[in-house]
């Protein structure tokens, strides 16, 4: 007869069902304790890739601390850069402020994206490309001039990732996932309602951040 054979059926449930608990307010507190000091370190971050751990809550959709950290980590590169250039002087904005610049972007841009889903909302690639290469051609420089007139040299595609990846470590896809998207997110969904409701820019971006403020908005980080 096996030790567990021995054992009456309802106190091995007993067991193991404490077992089950004890390892789930472990994994819970594990949870908690990253959130409460903001953890970044490899033991966090690897948590955070298997777990989906919530930073904050905006209606019923989620934004996850893995998202977050991955802003994070732009922030420490930029600043990396930012403090290599300095001589004497300090930097205009800290750490923490632009930990917490990030995050509640990171919020508004899951909202903005609710919104764009419950309206059907969609970019189209053209308006996309469009403003690719108006990027393109606002970093240019001038490189000579000819028969009067200043000649611009206008970047390419491959040398504004170049910059991407060495200044905030991003690939060009992930400037456009990050910035370029939801900024055109925000400004067709305004000119959309505008012309939906008749209201104004400054009326629509006061309805967005008044939900934001509001309690259907629940964040998990305190700065």
């Amino acid at each position: 007869m096996s030790v567990f054979q021995a054992v009456p059926r309802a106190l091995l449930r007993v067991a193991v069902g404490m077992m089950v608990g004890v390892a789930l307010a472990v994994f819970f507190a594990t949870g908690a304790l990253i959130l409460d000091r903001q953890a970044t370190g490899p033991w966090a971050t690897r948590y955070a890739e298997l777990v989906p751990l919530p930073a904050a809550r905006v209606g019923k959709r989620f934004v996850l601390y893995r998202d977050v950290v991955d802003r994070w980590e732009t922030v420490d590169r930029f600043l990396a850069l930012e403090e290599a250039r300095l001589v004497n002087g300090q930097l205009l904005r800290t750490r923490t402020e632009l930990r917490q610049e990030a995050y509640e972007q990171l919020i508004r841009e899951t909202h903005l994206a609710v919104l764009a889903e419950e309206q059907a909302f969609t970019i189209p690639p053209g308006v996309i490309e469009a403003n690719v290469q108006n990027l393109l051609a606002q970093a240019s420089t001038t490189v000579g001039v000819v028969d009067g007139s200043p000649q611009a040299s206008i970047p390419t595609v491959q040398e504004l990732s170049d910059y991407l990846l060495a200044t905030f470590g991003w690939t060009f896809d992930e400037f456009q996932a990050r910035i370029l998207v939801p900024a055109l997110r925000e400004e067709g969904l305004a000119q959309q309602m505008m012309a939906a409701k008749g209201t104004t820019l400054e009326a629509w971006r006061a309805d967005v951040d008044t939900f934001l403020r509001s309690e259907q908005v629940k964040r998990y980080l305190r700065f």
